[in-house]
């Protein structure tokens, strides 16, 4: 059970291997954006990150489902007891990380603005949520299933604190279709 549930965190980790590149990239220009005072710039960048990062996301997802269908042929060593649980953990983590990809273009604003706390604060306290649940899940033999929905709790609590407190600042003005 434990090597499966690795497994089933590192092909969930891939899900987030763009994100800490794009939040720096996005923080760069969000800066550009804030010391020349341009708005629009600024919602350009910030729109066009979130539509890519939800093309992302979506082709993550598929990606993760395809290989949930077929998890006990791709990796023939999981124990046939434990697959469908296997399966289930898997497209409940990655799904997880791919939801939040999108809000990395939110982290990125946060960075580029220097509000470094809203940054720590969501990291921080979605990986305590995440990791405490799992923990408790792992202690108390609740599976796979129960351990993968601690963990992506504790993943979308960040968006929901990037959703909170970027809309305190007025960002979401920034977001807007027709400047993809």
């Amino acid at each position: 059970s434990y090597a499966t549930w690795m497994l089933v965190l590192q092909i969930g980790a891939y899900a987030t291997i763009f994100d800490g590149g794009l939040q720096l990239s996005i923080s760069r220009f969000v800066a550009r954006a804030d010391c020349s005072d341009d708005p629009k710039y600024l919602g350009k960048v910030l729109s066009s990150a979130t539509a890519l990062l939800i093309v992302t996301a979506v082709a993550v997802s598929l990606l993760l489902i395809g290989i949930s269908i077929d998890f006990g042929g791709l990796f023939r060593s999981i124990p046939k007891q434990i697959v469908s649980q296997a399966r289930n953990a898997l497209l409940l983590v990655g799904c997880s990380f791919a939801l939040e990809m999108p809000t990395s273009a939110l982290a990125g604003l946060c960075l580029g603005l220097e509000r470094n706390e809203i940054n720590a604060a969501a990291a921080s306290f979605s990986k305590i949520v995440g990791a405490c649940g799992t923990i408790w899940a792992a202690f108390h033999h609740q599976g796979l299933v129960r351990m993968a929905l601690w963990t992506a709790a504790g993943t979308l609590t960040q968006p929901l604190i990037y959703f909170f407190a970027t809309s305190m600042v007025g960002a979401a003005a920034h977001f807007k279709f027709c400047l993809v």
